[in-house]
């Protein structure tokens, strides 16, 4: 009995550390749940996909989408560690951007949730469509700003967002909630023993 017990407790205790693990930051303000994700290096295109394929509470990611100043600050808060991908783009890509489709470095920038596109924070001089083949977007370490970027680039990091309407709250999972109720029963069966002993 006792040693039933202690595999049990041991666990617990495992999938309590496990669940404890990489947890990604709440904004209150927006209901939207933020994580920096660390990858081998990624294009935009690779980034994009790979952040649509994590899954919190079941709900799909995307790179991040920044629509106000609050939200600006929010994921400044977060402290990437250096450039990241976020989730702008310039109409048009993949096609390349040479200015015939009469776009120029500042427009047609739109998220790729298609959200309306009204708030910006750009750097300095940016965005610039430097060699005409600048159509992503990239959260830029030097002042906390976006950049204008090549899409073929690589990095390491991206900024990913859940849109989590309500915040969620914490759920047992079905094997978390069986180790509990059988330790609960251990436990009650145990209480009972010694009561009887008594």
């Amino acid at each position: 009995m006792k040693t039933l017990f202690r595999i049990l407790a041991a666990a617990l205790m495992a999938l309590s550390a496990t669940a404890a693990l990489a947890q990604p930051s709440y904004d209150l303000s927006t209901d939207h749940a933020y994580e920096v994700v660390y990858t081998s290096a990624m294009t935009f295109d690779q980034a994009k996909a790979y952040a649509e394929g994590l899954t919190l509470q079941g709900v799909a990611g995307h790179l991040v989408t920044i629509t106000s100043q609050a939200e600006q600050d929010f994921v400044e808060s977060l402290n990437a560690p250096q450039n990241a991908w976020i989730g702008a783009y310039q109409a048009g890509y993949p096609l390349p951007d040479d200015e015939s489709d009469g776009l120029h470095a500042a427009d047609g920038w739109t998220w790729i949730t298609g959200e309306p596109w009204a708030y910006t924070a750009w750097s300095a001089n940016e965005p610039n469509d430097a060699a005409n083949n600048e159509d992503c977007s990239q959260w830029w370490l030097n002042n906390n700003s976006w950049n204008d970027i090549n899409c073929s680039n690589t990095y390491t990091v991206m900024i990913v967002e859940w849109d989590l309407t309500p915040r969620p709250v914490p759920a047992l999972s079905w094997p978390t909630l069986a180790l509990l109720m059988g330790a609960l029963l251990l436990l009650g069966a145990g209480w009972l023993q010694n009561k009887r002993r008594a």
